[in-house]
């Protein structure tokens, strides 16, 4: 299936530099967020190679990535409130690794029931390009209001500092 979708006079492909994802202008606000790159990685690095990023998950599927990314761009597009900030711009200032942190929206219906999700990764790093976007986009479609915590590394005590500040 034709799974591409086009973007800035582009397409998202299997091909797409995960590097040109980061950096479209439309996802300045989180686009340091989509993938776990804290380690670093090849500016080369394509989407259908997203599993490089990923080494505590498996059966990683590269059509359910392609498919999120459609996702968030056309949400993001869309939908006001896509992503926002948890912290206060004081609370970033005060302590600069709270600017590390965010929350997706996936709107659902009115009065739905809604879940946080918050992606693997043992601490070092967050997996919601496999974890919690496909299931945030498959709650919202069923009418639940999805977020997608992008939390704090290094240990669950930060992790969840960050789960109580978004709840």
């Amino acid at each position: 299936p034709d799974l591409s979708t086009k973007y800035r006079g582009g397409y998202f492909t299997f091909d797409t530099k995960i590097d040109d994802i980061i950096h479209l202008n439309e996802f300045s606000r989180f686009g340091s967020f989509l993938f776990p790159t804290q380690w670093g990685y090849s500016k080369e690095l394509r989407l259908k190679d997203v599993d490089r990023l990923l080494p505590y998950h498996s059966c990683i599927d590269k059509n359910t990535t392609l498919n999120v990314i459609k996702n968030i761009y056309e949400r993001n597009m869309n939908q006001s409130y896509f992503f926002n900030n948890i912290y206060t711009k004081e609370e970033m200032e005060n302590d600069p690794s709270k600017k590390e942190t965010g929350l997706f929206y996936f709107k659902g219906k009115p009065n739905y029931p809604f879940a946080i999700l918050c992606a693997g990764g043992g601490f070092s790093y967050v997996g919601s390009i496999h974890e919690s976007f496909p299931h945030a986009i498959e709650l919202s479609k069923r009418g639940y209001n999805a977020f997608v915590l992008h939390y704090r590394l290094g240990d669950a005590t930060l992790a969840c500092q960050d789960l109580a500040k978004a709840i």
